[in-house]
């Protein structure tokens, strides 16, 4: 019964039908009746009755239906085509953009450009000779080819010819010979444009567009060009206009979605129309659109005006895959390929943004994964609103995205750039790389590569721009790439940096696309083109580009290789005579200086040993070296030993010896720092494949020996990204112990700074570290000490400021300046730090204890800002130790939080029993601690008859007092509305159940009103005894506490269900007792209680019940003393102890004087 609603447009209409179609079972007949509905339910008769004269399929009804609706909108448009002889705004189908002029730096106005002329000048041009209007219409303009009145300046005026390049007139009217163009062979898209994800940057600079199809709503488009796209579920035509830069949305129709409204953002875009007509923007905003069932996200400029109507520009049209790129241009043989700069200003949109994969990766995680959840740091007040910016720009660009806390929340590492300011997110997901399931892919060889260049004579380089970033994430992977701000939770929608699957997956992603491409060789996220002529290179460089178009992938500019004879790759130089190794592999080697002592000398001689198996007449070579290190000889170094040292060097540099990379091979890095340089070797299978060494610079050598440590591992990864970028197997081997721990810990644990930063350029290298002993380390040992000093470039990154908030104390500058100034006078903590800088020993002299102590934390010590630390905490001098003691117990919180708040941010030997010495020495404290713990239960005697032992108390339920009296024998339970809360009332209540049951031996109960006069008369006349509870412990009467709950339960439910109390209490006293099989009844009346349930009358027998189990109350202690501990404190005879003085305010007490005690915690005080 669905119909067709007035105004609404048919692919809703038909998106309705197949949502009710859907739940229905109608089962081969779906299609029939589905095309039964749409005949019957159009609006449109004419339609309706063409459909009924004939029989057609669905599919040819629903394309008839829409080809009707889009005609009938075009005869709407024609039919309210206004006749205009001066158009407002000429239509025109291209939108430039021309970008701010700048000189040295400085943005010049509009008028300030060279060469400018105004596009509407008041000029007259009448002395410019008019050009002859090629195929323009009877009256129209001969330097526009347009009809526009003649006071209007003309939109030609300073504009520059497109054909003869002069000024004053446009192409279509140019008197002069059109020029012959290259003929563009099917697809005419060579034009670059930014990237989509370049979008963003429109909001952020004041850029010009010309407009002029936006306002074409007296143009009547193709309908090949025409396209429809669901927006927030109501459907919007839009033209494809591929010339436009951006897309434009009017605000009518913006105002018109369903749904929550979206508040526009900012927007610095001045857009023009042909002649310099001006479009109002509103704002920009981003909305997800839908085509063939896919969602995609677009950014539209909003426009008031009434005349524009949508557009998509080029992005979206590249984005939605409605145009498809190509590069196949037919050009004259012999064509002049263009130089580095034309190539990169040619294809810039190849060159610039970030690129995006078509693809997702899927992180899997290992079987037993175990989430882990790092918690939020709190971010220095400075880079506050900074980093607000920054996460709004990265969700901006769709790089970043809101997310809820899940259970994977890594650790978030900021950096801000020293020279720019700038900052940058990382993140550090070492516990999900331990979880996550890896890939395998192939990696080329060096020697199948060798064979692909064979014969190549001329090559070409290309570099991916932020490789991994161009990944996207699965979306049911995004949550684990999640990191927690001051802001909320974001997750990642782009690759982060540092995940280990990532090398793996990446080779196999540019394998897919670019490893069918005849010539290339793809290595993670580099592409080699080799070719034997210029023009076959060229042919395979349009290739690569036009799938980094298709495929919106970005390349880097600054690292491209361009039609070179010489090409450096994976370390070696790729030439036409064949592969050789890169200089720089060599480099340290040929830069060793001479040996300036036999200690020197028998270092070289470690690496020659080293290397022995591997260089031919090593022992011709080094019988000199070996006659100078005999005893008694004087060093003398001659022009024969320096002649053989060069000789020596060139056989440890040779080819021969240096292995080739082999990426399916492991790979060892070994790495070593001395006083003024560094070393370090890459090896497989104990040969080495390459050598770097470098000097330090006056900052570096002042590090302490764990930094330099640390410091020769990240110039090794540097010195080898190209081959250990992306290697699985990757070991690390250094000589300095203290280095594996600070490797295994989570970054935000790394207290030190510069250490911190050192391990932020680790992140991206997966790797194993093992200590190895100096001896055994000769390559990187000998390059470190005997290295030619270098003209060391500081890296600025070694100057970022890297904060993560760690859980040190945040110290101020008086308190922190104190613990520096008494650290540097402690003889200790001096001695602690000395070791720190040069390196700990082997073995401490004895008779330091404490500094035998710190010896066996020396790997977790770290030395930051003239503060010594342990992990985060920081090691407290002797001269303050009691000031920290006060400073902690300034408030008097108590042991346990002062112990917490200690242990997170001091450390020195045996702080906990200093804490506690001094804690238990405060009077205060000792007056405000709790009066008594929780003790070992004390039960109460169960008696061996009924009613022999009753407890009571009082409660309230509904504006009424209630008498509640329970037995220990048999948990029977008696509630009694009583008038008051006086002790006459209680008696007589008492008086009636003690008529039933009998009067008991022993009465327990609280105080008021039963430590009464009146009440203890009352147990006097009557013969029971009467015991009451200790004031402010009413858990000594707990059975009468329990009973009490019992019984304002039934009356909840009594006066919820209006049963009444008594039935309550009827079902209640047949029900079992709690861990017996016996209810109260049995107990009391040996027998049950006949009710309204149905019972076997041999249940109403009376049946007396024996059993030892109802006063054993099994397993009831042991329940209870799970909680509970002795307490320690023993208490002696004419002790002074403080009491608590329950009236007064809470945990303030008197002294008083203990004059004896009793095992079951009972004091006599005066």
């Amino acid at each position: 019964s669905r119909k067709q609603q007035l105004g609404e447009p048919f692919e809703a209409f038909y998106a309705s039908l197949k949502e009710l179609v859907a739940h229905c079972e109608f089962g081969d007949q779906e299609e029939k009746l589905l095309r039964a509905q749409i005949i019957l339910g159009l609006n449109a008769k004419g339609t309706q009755e063409r459909l009924l004269r004939e029989n057609v399929k669905l599919d040819k009804l629903i394309d008839f239906c829409k080809s009707v609706e889009l005609a009938d909108k075009n005869m709407k448009t024609l039919a309210l085509q206004p006749v205009v002889k001066t158009p407002e705004v000429p239509h025109v189908d291209k939108i430039g953009v021309s970008q701010p002029f700048q000189r040295n730096g400085q943005q010049l106005q509009v008028k300030d450009r060279p060469n400018f002329r105004p596009r509407s000048s008041p000029k007259d041009f009448s002395s410019v000779p008019l050009p002859k209007a090629n195929g323009s219409t009877p009256g129209a303009c001969r330097r526009c080819g347009y009809t526009h009145p003649a006071t209007r300046p003309c939109p030609a005026g300073g504009q520059r010819c497109m054909n003869c390049r002069e000024y004053d007139h446009f192409a279509r009217v140019c008197p002069n010979p059109r020029k012959e163009a290259h003929e563009v062979v099917a697809h005419p898209e060579e034009v670059a444009a930014p990237s989509v994800n370049d979008q963003h940057l429109l909001t952020n600079s004041n850029d010009y567009f010309d407009i002029g199809s936006i306002l074409c709503v007296n143009n009547v488009c193709s309908k090949s060009w025409l396209v429809q796209l669901l927006i927030c579920g109501t459907l919007v035509q839009f033209k494809l206009d591929t010339g436009a830069e951006v897309s434009i949305l009017p605000l009518s129709i913006f105002q018109s979605l369903p749904g929550p409204k979206v508040v526009l953002s900012p927007c610095m875009t001045r857009l023009e129309a042909f002649g310099g007509f001006q479009i109002k923007c509103v704002g920009q905003v981003n909305l997800d659109v839908e085509l063939l069932g896919q969602k995609h996200s677009i950014v539209f400029i909003v426009v008031d005006s009434d005349k524009a109507s949508p557009i998509l520009g080029l992005d979206a049209c590249v984005k939605l895959s409605l145009v498809r790129k190509t590069l196949e241009v037919s050009s004259p043989l012999g064509a002049r390929i263009p130089d580095k700069s034309q190539f990169i200003k040619q294809f810039s949109g190849v060159f610039a943004g970030l690129g995006c994969f078509p693809d997702t990766l899927k992180l899997e995680l290992k079987e037993n994964a175990v989430p882990k959840s790092s918690p939020a740091h709190r971010v220095p007040l400075k880079l506050h609103d900074r980093l607000h910016d920054h996460l709004n720009e990265l969700e901006a660009r769709g790089v970043i995205e809101r997310c809820r806390a899940g259970e994977w929340v890594n650790n978030l590492v900021i950096v801000e750039k020293h020279k720019t300011g700038k900052l940058r997110l990382c993140l550090d997901p070492q516990d999900l790389n331990k979880n996550l399931v890896r890939d395998y892919a192939r990696i080329p060889t060096l020697e199948e590569i060798s064979v692909r260049v064979a014969n190549k004579k001329v090559f070409c380089v290309f570099d991916l721009k932020d490789g991994f970033h161009q990944v996207r994430l699965h979306p049911d992977s995004t949550h684990l790439c999640s990191f927690s701000t001051p802001f909320g939770v974001y997750k990642y929608l782009r690759a982060p940096f540092g995940l280990s699957v990532l090398p793996e997956y990446f080779q196999q992603l540019m394998e897919k696309y670019f490893g069918s491409i005849s010539g290339v060789t793809v290595y993670f996220d580099d592409l080699l083109c080799a070719a034997e002529t210029e023009d076959e290179l060229w042919h395979i460089v349009q290739n690569v580009l036009k799938v980094a178009r298709e495929k919106s992938v970005v390349l880097n500019p600054d690292k491209m290789q361009y039609f070179v004879k010489e090409a450096k790759f994976l370390g070696c130089v790729l030439t036409e005579t064949g592969i050789s190794p890169d200089k720089d592999r060599v480099e340290s080697i040929m830069h060793l200086e001479s040996p300036k002592n036999k200690k020197s000398l028998q270092r070289l001689l470690g690496i020659v040993n080293y290397l022995r198996p591997f260089i031919p007449n090593l022992s011709e070579i080094v019988v000199p070296f070996q006659e100078l290190l005999k005893k008694n000889v004087c060093w003398l170094w001659s022009d024969l030993l320096e002649q053989r040292f060069i000789d020596l060097k060139q056989a440890i540099s040779q080819s021969a010896l240096l292995t080739p990379f082999d990426a399916c091979k492991p790979v060892e890095i070994h790495s070593d720092s001395s006083g003024y340089a560094l070393g370090a070797g890459l090896l497989q299978e104990g040969r080495p494949v390459l050598y770097a060494s470098r000097s330090m610079n006056e900052a570096e050598q002042e590090y302490a020996q764990i930094e330099k440590e640390l410091l020769s591992v990240t110039f090794a990864f540097k010195r080898f990204q190209m081959f250990v970028y992306g290697h699985p197997d990757i070991m690390v081997r250094n000589d300095h112990n203290p280095l594996e721990s600070i490797l295994l810990k989570p970054l935000s644990k790394v207290t030190n700074f510069r250490l911190r930063r050192l391990r932020l350029k680790l992140l991206p290298y997966t790797f194993r570290f093992k200590h190895m002993s100096g001896s055994c380390l000769h390559i990187a040992d000998f390059l470190s000490r005997d290295s030619k000093p270098t003209d060391t470039t500081i890296d600025d990154s070694m100057y970022d400021m890297v904060h993560v908030v760690t859980s040190t104390c945040m110290y101020n500058s008086p308190l922190k300046a104190k613990y520096q100034a008494e650290t540097c006078t402690d003889p200790t903590l001096q001695s602690v730090r000395a070791y720190y800088v040069a390196g700990w020993p082997r073995t401490l002299p004895t008779g330091d204890s404490e500094l035998s102590h710190y010896y066996s934390l020396r790997n977790e010590i770290t030395l930051s800002e003239n503060l010594l630390f342990y992990h985060d905490r920081i090691l407290v001098p002797v001269s303050l130790r009691r000031f920290t003691i006060e400073l902690l117990h300034e408030t008097h919180l108590g042991l346990h939080k002062i112990q917490s708040q200690a242990t997170s941010n001091f450390y020195w030997p045996g702080m906990l029993s200093d804490l506690r010495n001094f804690l238990q020495s405060c009077s205060l404290c000792n007056r405000l601690q709790r009066s008594k713990i929780k003790d070992p239960l004390q039960p109460h005697e169960i008696p061996n008859l009924p009613f022999a032992k009753i407890a009571a108390d009082l409660a309230d339920f509904g504006g009424k007092a209630y008498l509640v009296v329970v037995d220990f024998y048999s948990r029977w339970l008696e509630v009694i509305e009583i008038p008051n809360k006086s002790a006459h009332a209680v008696i007589c209540s008492l008086k009636k159940v003690f008529c039933q049951f009998g009067v008991p031996q022993q009465f327990l109960s609280d105080n008021v009103p039963f430590n009464s006069m009146e009440f203890r008369q009352f147990a006097l006349d009557w013969n029971f005894e009467a015991v009451t509870s200790s004031p402010h412990y009413p858990r000594s009467n707990g059975l009468a506490e329990k009973a009490v709950g019992i019984a304002k339960s039934l009356l909840q439910r009594a006066a919820h269900d209006r049963l009444g109390l008594e039935l309550g209490l009827l079902n209640y006293r047949n029900s079992p007792v709690a861990g017996l099989p016996y209810s109260p009844a049995e107990l009391l009346q040996s027998r049950l209680l006949r009710s309204k349930i149905m019972l076997n009358p041999s249940c109403l027998q009376p049946k007396v019940v024996a059993d030892p189990i109802v006063t054993s109350k099994p397993g009831q202690t042991d329940y209870y003393d799970k909680s509970a501990r002795s307490s320690s404190a023993v208490f002696r005879a004419s002790q002074l102890v403080y009491v608590q003085d329950m009236n007064r305010i809470r945990g303030v007490g008197s002294q008083g004087l203990l004059l004896k005690s009793s095992p079951i915690g009972l004091f006599w005080l005066t």
